[in-house]
């Protein structure tokens, strides 16, 4: 970047890929074309920008569409001067601009390429993902194609680089549901000390003040905390019989109703037989796709996917898990073509990063042993297996993870 000032005439300057920003102008001109930026990060990168510059102005907006239903706050947020709150918010900005436009790029860093990235195969999951043509998006073309990117797809290589990777951590979140400033540490604070005048208390003096971490509450006698205790007991023991995920509820009006919870628990048996068995028929016909077919546009790929991904208790995605250690016991040689392999790879990653937010730590476990089996030959012919490809994903870094999984082996050989 270089400043130049204003009485110096660039006109007749030929520069190549030059952008000249004018400020005494307001003017902007490239010496190329500027491919556009897509769409829905379009508008949600330059909202973003808008609410943090002009507050006053959206909050007007917001107000007119609403019927007034913003309160005072936000108009009274552009009275702040521009500090160091600004210049995170701007920063958090572009960072999850950058998360939405390479959302998933992890599944598709392959170090047996030239680039380590397979472009292409992420350009078509983009494009079946928001439903635009591969050629409308030239400006992520142009972004992976960069130096830039390139050197970052090496610094993600370095172990320690990797650790304080926000933008992986960022997309992380955002899978799981989570606030973006949930990846930045969080300072606990000190407990408030209120500091209250307490005229109530018998033998105290008037005026006396009394100081509180908290708000006291009123001691109970002796038998209202019986009273309240046999309350807790008893919605304790009707809880029990309510089943434990709406998921698994038969509907059916009346007859639904009366139930018992063993038929409850055998019916809950057959919708899960019945996924793992479509999963299993999904599974050996995605491998069964002939070489002109592409395995992440299949039909079975996305129903696979929708399994994993629509079931809160992770049926979808223990069972997927499960029909792949059932075929490696079969006798099946886990080789796997290209196009396979990165379908593979992306279904293990979403079951274990859907896995990790639940707490399913054996589908976890039992993801990452058959991902040391499968594998690819690269094009050295050297076997390239899929559990290399899931280290991007935050779960190893979890000590509690690895305890498990450790007294997990040693359970094991104590049973041998």
């Amino acid at each position: 970047m270089m400043g130049l000032h204003s009485g110096v005439d660039t006109s007749t300057v030929t520069m190549d890929g030059v952008v000249v920003v004018d400020l005494e102008y307001n003017r902007i001109t490239t010496t190329e074309d500027i491919p556009p930026i897509p769409e829905s990060e379009h508008s949600f990168l330059r909202g973003e920008i808008l609410k943090l510059l002009q507050p006053n102005v959206v909050a007007i907006d917001y107000m007119k569409i609403n019927l007034g239903s913003m309160g005072d706050y936000s108009l009274r947020t552009a009275t702040k001067s521009w500090g160091q709150d600004h210049d995170f918010q701007l920063r958090l900005i572009f960072l999850r601009f950058f998360a939405q436009i390479m959302s998933g790029y992890r599944n598709f860093i392959d170090n047996a390429l030239p680039t380590g990235f397979n472009a292409q195969a992420f350009l078509k999951k983009r494009s079946r993902a928001t439903n635009q043509p591969v050629e409308s998006m030239l400006m992520i073309m142009q972004f992976i194609e960069t130096q830039g990117f390139l050197d970052y797809l090496e610094r993600c290589n370095n172990a320690e680089e990797f650790t304080n990777n926000l933008l992986d951590k960022l997309q992380d979140a955002t899978g799981r549901g989570q606030s973006p400033l949930a990846i930045f540490p969080s300072h606990v604070a000190d407990p408030e000390i209120i500091t209250i005048a307490d005229s109530e208390i018998e033998g105290s003096e008037p005026g006396n003040r009394h100081c509180y971490k908290s708000f006291p509450a009123n001691a109970r006698t002796e038998e209202q905390e019986e009273k309240r205790k046999s309350i807790l007991a008893l919605v304790g023991g009707a809880s029990k019989q309510v089943p434990s995920s709406p998921a698994v509820r038969i509907s059916g009006g009346p007859k639904a109703e009366s139930l018992s919870p063993r038929e409850r628990a055998a019916e809950r048996e057959r919708m899960v037989l019945d996924i793992k068995v479509k999963l299993q028929g999904l599974w050996l016909r995605l491998l069964r796709l002939g070489a002109t077919e592409d395995p992440l546009s299949s039909f079975e790929y996305g129903t696979i996917l929708a399994l994993i991904e629509s079931d809160a208790e992770g049926i979808g995605g223990s069972g997927f898990v499960e029909c792949i250690r059932e075929h490696i016991h079969s006798g099946w040689q886990c080789r796997l073509t290209d196009e396979q392999f990165i379908a593979v790879k992306e279904l293990l990653k979403t079951a274990i990063t859907l896995a990790s937010s639940r707490d399913d730590v054996s589908t976890i476990r039992d993801a990452l042993e058959v991902s040391a089996e499968m594998y690819r030959k690269d094009p050295n012919n050297v076997q390239d297996y899929v559990q290399r490809h899931l280290l991007s994903l935050s779960v190893w870094e979890e000590l509690r993870f690895w305890d498990g999984y450790f007294e997990y082996l040693m359970e094991n050989c104590s049973n041998k």
